[in-house]
């Protein structure tokens, strides 16, 4: 093989294995590195094609709509840790329902500093800290990295709502597990528009996960993006602490 032909499989290699870092990494999904692979896959097989006009489009498609989404996912994840700057909003005192778990991590009260787009929801998140024995700061934080406090907002993978829970139809549908449809036993995407709703259920599953898992740390593990470790807690909890 020719040196050329090395350096060029190399300088390949690198961007099939920069852009596998960049899915997991920064997207948190895998599905930018499998549409652009197609993308380019399609490309050559145009190219071979005599120039095939419909391959090399689709292949240009790929790209365009891959490109939009990947921007909308990374434009969801780069809500920055706010520093508590805004009005304090003093938070009612969180109890835990009899008969359940107690959250180690839980206090008796909380002074939220909650930043402009989220302050319309305090009213939601000390419902639900109460209801569930959840720090409200904690929810706080999720609502902040998940959403930036839109409603309805509805991200690239089919997340929904303020505390971006996958619903069990839309894009969410087509992800599959060994028993079938992933979120087959989750709201609609239209039940989890309502903002009461979506806090309401989406703070049900942390304070299971906080059960479950024993901490806050490793609920928000299980609760964030699928087999990236613990950078989605850690980023959370760094919101949480800036509250």
């Amino acid at each position: 093989m020719s040196t050329g032909k090395k350096v060029f499989l190399g300088i390949c290699s690198s961007l099939v294995v920069g852009l596998l870092l960049f899915s997991l990494l920064v997207v948190h999904t895998i599905w930018p590195f499998i549409f652009v692979m197609m993308a380019i896959g399609f490309f050559f097989l145009g190219l071979r094609a005599d120039n095939n006009r419909i391959l090399i489009g689709m292949a240009v498609m790929l790209l365009v709509i891959t490109f939009i989404a990947t921007w909308d996912r990374v434009n969801q994840q780069s809500i920055p840790v706010v520093e508590a700057a805004a009005p304090a909003v003093t938070a009612s005192p969180a109890t835990t329902p009899a008969g359940s778990s107690s959250n180690s991590e839980a206090k008796t009260s909380y002074t939220l500093a909650l930043p402009d787009n989220i302050a319309p929801w305090c009213g939601l998140i000390e419902a639900s800290a109460a209801k569930y024995g959840v720090n409200p700061k904690l929810i706080a934080a999720v609502m902040l990295q998940e959403s930036g406090g839109q409603a309805d907002v509805i991200s690239a993978s089919g997340a929904v709502g303020l505390l971006q829970v996958m619903p069990r139809d839309g894009l969410a549908a087509s992800f599959m597990c060994a028993n079938g449809p992933c979120f087959a036993g989750r709201p609609s995407t239209q039940e989890l528009l309502d903002p009461a709703f979506n806090v309401d259920y989406g703070v049900r599953m942390l304070a299971n996960l906080i059960t479950k898992n024993g901490s806050e740390r490793e609920a928000l593990k299980a609760y964030g993006p699928y087999n990236i470790g613990y950078y989605y807690a850690d980023k959370v909890l760094a919101i949480k602490a800036n509250l």
